[in-house]
């Protein structure tokens, strides 16, 4: 395993306070020190991975949102007007997760939603 700079600091600042510790203390408490170090080099090394794993997972949830977006204007392709139960349907989504998409695509100008409210709204391509 390979230590950064920063990681080499620690483990100094550790090791120092830990061979200042044995002129007192006897030698196993500048081993647990010394583990302590280690044990706060791993958990910076684990926190930085953990937000690179979040920001994968944000980053994969970006492009499937914009995938299914495309997926709703292809429907379009066959269709003058769709309905949100159309793309629960396609997507396999809730209802509200239709409507969210749905929303974007109107906010985006790609879509326009005809009628208001209930079962009587449709939407069309811009």
């Amino acid at each position: 395993m390979r230590f950064s700079t920063q990681q080499e600091g620690w483990f100094a600042v550790g090791t120092a306070i830990a061979a200042g510790i044995v002129s007192y203390w006897d030698e196993r408490a500048a081993i647990i020190l010394a583990i302590i170090a280690l044990v706060i080099i791993a958990l910076h090394e684990f926190a930085k991975r953990g937000n690179r794993s979040i920001r994968d997972a944000t980053q994969a949830r970006t492009e499937q949102k914009e995938e299914n977006k495309e997926t709703i204007m292809n429907l379009f392709n066959g269709r003058r007007e769709i309905t949100n139960d159309d793309v629960e349907f396609l997507l396999r989504v809730s209802d509200s997760t239709a409507t969210n998409y749905l929303q974007e695509l109107e906010d985006e100008g790609r879509i326009e939603q005809l009628g208001t409210t209930g079962r009587h709204v449709r939407y069309r391509k811009r």
